[in-house]
């Protein structure tokens, strides 16, 4: 291979799993992750149980894990376009980042526990979070090219917000947990509309949303 043909190929190079494959990578230290193009996919994420810190870098292609049973950590995540990190597990399963995150494409996080974001995430396209137990935001999280952002709690605990932007899209907020609030402690901004709601009892007491 000529130099530019060598360098062209190191691009197409994935890490991928076998579908059957409940846990491919399990340790109790750190986990390292580099491919020119996709590590998992939408479809098929790697699936793994770290007890260290997990560094993902994608070079051109998207990152793509689900933690299994347990909490997981990221140091470095770097990926060329998306970037889909997922829980797993009734054991154990919030997702935190000692990072920001950008992504040229979307960006997708859906825990299995809760999700603490302290840090920036910002994405050219959709952002998406998820979780059961609560989500609490400290960054900032802002898509900036036309994208949603879509924040939905499902089973317990309260959304604390911070400052969420969405640049030509739109916002919607979602709390599904039963006695769970939104807590709005900075701006919403939106280009598009804005939409939260709270899951109501049939009492007559409503769930509040409140801002400090």
């Amino acid at each position: 291979l000529s130099p530019s043909s060598a360098a062209s190929d190191v691009y197409k190079r994935q890490i991928t799993q076998d579908a059957a494959t409940d846990v491919s990578l399990k340790t109790d230290g750190t986990i390292t992750l580099t491919a020119g193009n996709n590590i998992g996919s939408q479809d098929s994420k790697i699936d793994v149980q770290a007890g260290g810190k997990v560094d993902v870098t994608a070079s051109t292609g998207s990152v793509n894990i689900n933690s299994v049973n347990k909490d997981i950590s990221f140091g470095t995540i770097a990926a060329g376009t998306n970037i889909d990190i997922s829980s797993t597990g009734a054991d154990a399963g919030n997702i935190s980042f000692t990072n920001d995150l950008n992504a040229n494409g979307y960006i997708n996080l859906d825990s299995s526990k809760n999700l603490d974001m302290s840090k920036n995430i910002t994405a050219k396209g959709d952002i998406t979070l998820a979780a059961n137990d609560g989500i609490t935001q400290g960054g900032l999280i802002h898509s900036t090219e036309n994208g949603d952002v879509s924040i939905t709690n499902k089973s317990t605990g309260d959304i604390v917000l911070k400052n969420v932007t969405a640049s030509g899209g739109n916002i919607a907020v979602n709390n599904n947990a039963s006695g769970g609030n939104v807590q709005l402690t900075d701006v919403l901004n939106a280009d598009g509309s804005i939409s939260i709601s709270c899951l109501l009892y049939t009492s007559p007491s409503p769930r509040d949303i409140s801002g400090s």
